[in-house]
């Protein structure tokens, strides 16, 4: 069925997963900053 729909094999180029991967990093990132901003959690990098 996931084939019938075009999502079990679906082809990317490097580009695309290179973009996709970027942004999920980003996202990642800023997360994390928003959750150490409003001290949900400290700092592992601080002493």
């Amino acid at each position: 069925k996931a084939v019938e729909q075009g999502f079990a094999r679906k082809t990317t180029t490097y580009k695309e997963e290179l973009q996709n991967a970027t942004e999920i990093i980003l996202l990642s990132r800023k997360k994390l900053e928003t959750i150490l901003e409003k001290n949900l959690i400290k700092d592992p990098l601080s002493k």
